[in-house]
């Protein structure tokens, strides 16, 4: 399968995806009250016509690809071997399983941008150090922000109760 046909068989599942999504938030979720344009469908069709969009351009950019044939697809990638993906692989789970067991120790915020900043170094090997201390402590307060205060979701705070 070329990257083209795989590119513009996801961009086609994606719009199915985003009508079918659009069609069920038109017939599930009530309009706005009196008259208003923004009532509870307002943010799921947002979405659904967000999705919309970016899946037309995704096939809209497979038109101006270059093809390539199998043959020297093969030869263009680099594959990782079996004992990169075990290794990928059993680090990733073990940071997931080290987050999980922090999580109620240090509280979402706190275990979240460190596991996020060494993985970043020990793993992915990035050795910004902008990228390092900016990209969890962007990524942690933004989700703090997003799901604690804008969507009211409980997040642990730890047992020393390290919260914002």
């Amino acid at each position: 399968m070329t990257e083209v046909f795989r590119d513009r068989l996801l961009g086609v599942v994606l719009m199915a995806v985003a009508i079918a999504w659009l069609a069920a938030s038109r017939f599930t979720i009530p309009e706005g009250y009196s008259g208003s344009f923004f009532g509870p469908r307002a943010f799921p069709n947002a979405l659904g016509f967000l999705l919309l969009l970016l899946s037309v351009i995704l096939v809209a950019q497979t038109f101006s690809k270059k093809t390539v044939d199998d043959d020297e697809e093969e030869e263009l990638e680099c594959k990782p071997t079996f004992q990169q993906e075990l290794w990928a692989t059993l680090v990733t789970f073990g940071f997931l399983i080290s987050y999980f067991v922090a999580l109620p120790i240090f509280g979402f915020v706190l275990t979240t941008t460190l596991l996020i900043g060494i993985f970043l170094f020990f793993v992915l090997r990035k050795r910004s150090i902008p990228l390092i201390i900016c990209m969890p402590l962007g990524f942690s307060i933004g989700l703090w922000l997003l799901m604690g205060k804008l969507l009211g979701v409980h997040l642990p705070t730890g047992m020393f109760s390290w919260s914002f």
